[in-house]
């Protein structure tokens, strides 16, 4: 089945040429600014989670600054702290590394040391090195064998551990490196022994420089102080700090009553300590002069401040600047600032250029072609629908079992992965609105069935219903994912006291309503899906669509339902209106999986429960709203279909950022009855009677052409990963759908940008149906 669709020519030689461009690409930027000695800050930092701007570590719960020193607080297998802004860099010169370290759990098996020449050669970023980059290992093992570059040289005598430094020296040979470790017991002064590897191959000390706890399985935990790193080969990248503020999200709303516009703003932290300042300020540069606005706590468990000012002045762009002061335990101010735009309201422009993005897995982190697209696009507005982690994320397993192991620990694992969003797109969020929505995998299920707020019942993560996460922790992944979206339309909690997040954005003439839509829906416990398979997949063709469609299931909810019957009729301020949503209102994936299994129905999609699915859709239509969604991991655009074809909404999930489990809709390959393919004849495309009987009318579809590649950027490439880009004109009423694939080159017409069927322009009245209004343009 898969492999039956094949890239096309354009795409074939685009490809070539990337493995040219990557294969010879230089391994850092050129910007590296020269000599540059690092020492650690660790016996005067507080006690925290966050080691400071310099470090990444992994897995971030693992570690901690306790009395000065950096511990290791987790035993396990390659627990690692990388530098991010001193770097072994191209030259040939010479470098040398030293840490302090002593035993806190001798735990056999274990070592400790360092890892230095840590890159990804395919991909070339340093956050990419952070988590999938290799190098060369160096370090003393528990049982007394010094390791260095698959080298090893085996002790006279057991080492004490309890004190000792490790010292790593680089030097230029004739054509290659020759690498030296040394021993030493630092309270006896002794030499605990020594070894050297020579002929080592240039390209293999450049990259990353980490700390190391256990470089294979170990249970043994270590501290570590006074890390130094010096040499001519060393390169400093000042810029590439992690923190204390890693960056900010902000709406801005008209909201058309006596507040006028109002501007939030949340601004994410590290996991500070105590001991450390727990507010930050927001200033605004006004008449050339920096001036504080606001100053707001930050929250214990999300890490995050959220600012809220009203009548905001969107007349014109004003520069703002984040500054967050504390000081170390010498009493010195550590002062940082995050600078961005609060832009103007486009209102007067007649076009609002908004790129959408969802389900961001880390195959293709930091998604480095989608993020430089998206700046070239400069668009005015960013929204992303959901699935901004997955439990995979960063490696290390995930945290479910708050009672074992705790709600600080739990929730660290989650901001670690949420870090990872901020550290690929904050740059393009701290310039322009941004809109976050949360789907299943943000809170660590596999699916989720909200009920409302239920308590679960069971404990499988993709078909129990209700919560499986705790309610705390549950707000406070909506706190840092959602706080800064405009005020919900009804904040009243729902059941088990978790928050609410659905309300409207009304911004350069277009309103927008944000709906949350897995928080309210029934779990298939209310119906026989048959068979011995998972509880939310029909996997026979024996069903009838009906059985499904039970009384008294919920799709949005009352209170949702409630929110869009007064948002269709409210157009204060907007021209046209948009639905912002997690997922379609159809069912469009025959295949699924990396095996391609076949699919016939899947209550995941929105097109179930059915009755609710069409009871949403006759309010929306109502607005003439188009829907904008994501979740699928497949690009599609359709028209809705409630008692005929295309009576109904159209609605674009764009392709995901990066598609870990591909999908697919062969619905010529499977024999699907198709009706009215569109002018342009693409195969998979029409009228078609959907699994849950509903008359669908799919425009385009953008497939996954393999499941393989050469590197991770091209495997997401493969698999159909991309962004979408709407480009709304008030003037005219037109919406126009754009799907770029992950290695497009915007506004090169030589490349294969956009999936088959894009770009696809409609009218705003075609969201009442074509009986209504126009055809496509």
């Amino acid at each position: 089945m898969i492999e039956k669709h094949y890239p096309g020519t354009l795409f074939l030689l685009f490809s070539l040429l990337f493995l040219v461009a990557t294969a010879n690409a230089e391994i850092f930027e050129p910007n590296e600014t020269g000599t540059k000695s690092f020492k650690s800050q660790f016996s005067s930092t507080p006690d925290r989670v966050w080691p400071g701007a310099d470090y990444w570590t992994n897995p971030m719960e693992d570690w901690r600054i306790r009395d000065g020193r950096l511990e290791c607080v987790t035993p396990g297998a390659n627990r690692n702290v990388h530098l991010l802004r001193h770097v072994l860099g191209s030259a040939r010169g010479h470098f040398e590394i030293s840490v302090d370290a002593g035993v806190l759990d001798r735990g056999d098996p274990g070592s400790v040391g360092f890892r230095i020449g840590v890159r990804e050669p395919e991909i070339n970023d340093y956050r990419s090195n952070v988590f999938f980059g290799e190098g060369l290992d160096a370090g003393l093992t528990t049982d007394g064998l010094l390791v260095l570059a698959g080298q090893q040289k085996k002790l006279d005598s057991r080492p004490r551990l309890k004190n000792i430094q490790l010292k790593l020296i680089g030097e230029p040979d004739l054509h290659n490196f020759r690498l030296t470790l040394t021993a030493m017991d630092l309270e006896t002064g002794n030499k605990i022994g020594e070894i050297s590897v020579e002929n080592i191959e240039g390209d293999q000390v450049v990259g990353n420089i980490a700390l190391v706890n256990n470089h294979d399985e170990g249970n043994a935990r270590f501290w570590f102080r006074n890390w130094r790193v010096t040499g001519s080969k060393i390169k400093s990248f000042p810029d590439r700090k992690f923190g204390p503020i890693l960056w900010s999200m902000y709406s801005l709303n008209n909201t058309r009553a006596e507040e006028g516009y109002v501007l939030k703003m949340s601004a994410q932290m590290p996991p500070i300590g105590e001991q450390d300042n727990d507010s930050v300020q927001l200033q605004v540069k006004r008449d050339n002069r920096w001036q504080t606005i606001a100053y707001e706590q930050i929250d214990p468990q999300a890490r995050n401040a959220v600012f809220r000012i009203t009548n905001w002045n969107a007349d014109r762009d004003i520069p703002y600047r984040l500054v967050y002061e504390t000081a170390n335990l010498n009493g010195q101010t550590i002062r940082d600032e995050w600078h961005g735009t609060i832009r103007k309201d486009p209102v007067d422009t007649g076009n609002l250029t908004v790129v959408s993005l969802n389900c961001q897995h880390d195959a293709g982190f930091p998604y480095g072609p989608v993020t430089e697209n998206v700046a070239k696009i400069d668009p005015e507005m960013l929204t992303f629908h959901g699935d901004q982690l997955y439990e995979s994320n960063g490696g290390y397993g995930v945290v479910r079992d708050v009672e074992k192991e705790g709600m600080e620990r739990a929730t660290i694992n989650y901001l670690r992965k949420f870090y990872m969003v901020g550290w690929a797109f904050g740059d393009l969020m701290r310039d322009r609105p941004t809109i976050l929505m949360t789907d299943d995998h943000d809170v660590f299920q596999g699916n989720i069935w909200g009920e409302g707020g239920a308590a679960p019942d069971g404990t499988n993560f993709s078909t129990s219903g209700g919560y499986l996460m705790p309610p705390e922790w549950v707000n406070m992944v909506y706190r840092t994912q959602t706080s800064h979206n405009p005020d919900p339309y009804d904040d009243t909690p729902i059941k088990r006291g978790i928050n609410v997040w659905h309300g409207d954005m009304v911004y350069g003439g277009v309103s927008f309503a944000i709906i949350a839509e897995r928080m309210f829906k029934s779990s298939p416990k209310n119906v026989d899906t048959g068979g011995e398979g998972r509880a939310d997949l029909v996997e026979t063709p024996d069903y009838d669509p009906e059985q499904f469609d039970v009384p008294g299931l919920n799709l949005l909810g009352e209170r949702q339902l409630i929110f869009l019957e007064h948002w269709v009729q409210d157009w204060s301020g907007a021209s046209m209106k948009v639905v912002l949503g997690q997922t379609p209102y159809a069912n469009l994936n025959t295949h699924s999986g990396p095996q391609g299994a076949r699919l016939y129905a899947d209550l995941d999609t929105n097109a179930w429960p059915q009755s609710a699915r069409n009871d949403a859709l006759r309010v929306l239509r109502k607005g003439f709203a188009f829907h904008l969604n994501g979740d699928q991991h497949l690009p599609t655009v359709t028209q809705y279909g409630i008692d005929e074809y295309r009576d109904a909404n159209w609605g674009f999930c764009p392709p995901g950022i990066s598609v870990g489990w591909p999908r697919w809709w062969l619905a010529d390959e499977v024999g699907i009855e198709v009706q009215k393919r569109p002018e342009h004849g693409l195969p998979n495309t029409g009228q078609y009677i959907g699994p849950f009987g509903h008359p669908s009318y799919l425009y385009a579809v953008g497939n996954p052409s393999a499941l393989d590649g050469v590197n991770r950027y091209h495997r997401a490439h493969q698999k159909a990963s991309g962004f979408g880009v709407i480009r709304l004109n008030t003037e005219q009423r037109t919406i126009r759908m754009e799907a770029y694939r992950f290695l497009a080159e915007v506004g090169n017409p030589a490349v294969d940008n956009q999936f088959p069927g894009w770009p696809v322009t409609i009218n705003q009245l075609q969201n009442y149906g074509n009986q209504k209004a126009g055809f496509l343009s």
